[in-house]
């Protein structure tokens, strides 16, 4: 699923063993079976990333991924994210 909507092979390996790589393929194919376009897949499979890349940082793992948690992401981290690319800052 990975290799169908990206096409670099860096892209792939770092989703593939990224700290969200249990779900990624599961996302992919909820937003595929959506509807949503490969652009759009990609803004948010690259949002997810970045959360994951958080999770990580801040010594937490995807287990402990909850709505309080993703708020904190949301509220805290974003509004002053100096993270390297990719990321994505937005939250709409």
């Amino acid at each position: 699923m990975v290799e169908r909507f990206f096409r670099k092979a860096q892209v792939r390996r770092r989703l593939q063993e990224g700290p969200l790589a249990g779900v990624v393929r599961g996302y992919l194919g909820h937003l595929e079976e959506r509807g949503y376009s490969t652009f759009t897949i990609h803004q948010y499979v690259q949002a997810a990333e970045h959360f994951g890349r958080w999770l990580t940082r801040s010594g937490r793992t995807v287990v402990h991924a909850d709505g309080t948690l993703v708020e904190k992401f949301l509220a805290r981290h974003l509004p002053r994210c100096r993270c390297r690319a990719p990321r994505s800052r937005t939250t709409y």
